[in-house]
């Protein structure tokens, strides 16, 4: 189910992104591909250092990891906390013709003391946490809702200021105007949310889940974490503005994580150097594709892959300015990858056709290492 879209930035003076050690670095500015994943505020970032995931089989045919949940459509909105539940109240001395005497002398009588001198107990442990889970991810699908929409003030209020930054691209804190003006000035692409899944809650008003996306064609796995804010929460306000009058949960942050890929999936074996790209093999059946990049040049390098329509060409990357990309250009996926470092894209349902993968990051100079020679074909056969 495609609940919303992704995002391609314009280069921001100020954009930092993150690198495979958790570290920062300048960002070099590039072009449309500069991708984020909505709502999911996954950052394509090279994870050496995670367990690799267990969502085994992912692919258009196996849709839905096992102990993950499928999300079901959810408009715009700002979801309020679901209300812990009250049990129903027996009869109570207030409710009851006679007010005197014990119990025992009541035939009929409820020992158990009345809902008001005794408010009835807590929700259990387990039922809490699944009132939880619905509430995470309620916030979540409609964070990328308000996005896909367009709704970007509204998206900012499902966000925190620190988490407005990842999903704008700068990594700074972020109010609610830059937010939306940001915002505004990028083109979009698929996301796809495919499962929610392994909630934990704290007991300090935080949680988390793992969440499950497809982005353009891209499958990305990633830890979200959410902040409960209102009243009587460690935080009763996102902004420098009133209080949150109700309680409700807030997106704060995401952590990529490994992907396993999909059975059955092709792999290829993707060598970068100054200034080449190199793939083996050059053909593969799809529609799923595992991309094993290395990076054995010097200098940090990216790998865009990009379906070629017949008669385009990755040479109208190097004429055409703006976030847009030219006529016959669909983005793919994307991933950035440090100088000697390795990084894997994952790719599901790919159809039919030619597919480039290009470098358009600049180099030292300020060249475009696409114009340099960094470009290569992958053909996913008919």
């Amino acid at each position: 189910m495609t609940v919303s879209r992704s995002l391609t930035r314009r280069s921001h003076p100020s954009t930092r992104r993150p690198t495979s050690s958790g570290t920062s670095s300048p960002h070099r500015p590039g072009r449309a591909a500069r991708v984020l994943s909505v709502a999911l505020g996954l950052w394509v970032v090279v994870v050496t250092t995670v367990t690799p995931a267990t969502w085994a089989g992912w692919s258009q045919a196996t849709p839905e990891p096992s102990g993950g949940t499928a999300p079901e459509a959810v408009d715009c909105g700002v979801p309020l906390e679901t209300q812990e539940p009250v049990a129903s109240p027996e009869a109570s001395p207030l409710a009851s013709p006679v007010a005197s005497g014990t119990p025992e002398d009541r035939p009929g009588t409820p020992s158990a003391a009345s809902p008001v001198a005794s408010p009835a107990a807590g929700e259990r442990d387990e039922d809490r946490a699944a009132r939880i889970g619905r509430d995470i991810e309620r916030v979540s699908l409609s964070l990328v809702r308000c996005l896909s929409d367009e709704e970007y003030a509204t998206a900012a209020r499902l966000a925190t200021p620190e988490y407005r930054g990842t999903l704008a691209g700068t990594g700074e804190t972020l109010d609610v105007e830059t937010f939306v003006a940001i915002m505004e000035s990028l083109t979009t692409t698929a996301v796809e949310v495919r499962a929610i899944a392994d909630t934990v809650v704290e007991d300090d008003g935080r949680a988390s889940a793992e969440v499950i996306t497809v982005v353009a064609d891209q499958l990305f796995r990633a830890r979200w974490t959410f902040d409960l804010i209102g009243p009587d929460s460690d935080r009763d306000r996102l902004d420098a503005s009133q209080p949150e009058p109700n309680r409700r949960w807030v997106v704060s942050g995401a952590e990529p994580l490994a992907v396993d890929a999909p059975a059955g999936a092709d792999e290829v074996e993707v060598a970068l150097t100054e200034y080449e790209i190199a793939v083996d093999p050059e053909s593969v059946d799809g529609p799923d594709v595992v991309l094993e990049i290395a990076n054995d040049g010097a200098f940090a390098h990216e790998v865009v892959v990009l379906r070629v329509d017949d008669g385009a060409s990755v040479d109208a990357l190097l004429y055409q300015s703006g976030p847009s990309l030219p006529d016959g250009l669909t983005f793919a996926g994307q991933t950035p990858v440090e100088s000697d470092g390795e990084a894997t894209l994952v790719l599901i349902g790919l159809t039919p056709g030619d597919y480039a993968l290009v470098d358009l990051s600049p180099d030292p100079t300020g060249a475009l290492n696409l114009a340099l020679g960094m470009r290569a074909t992958l053909t996913i056969a008919d």
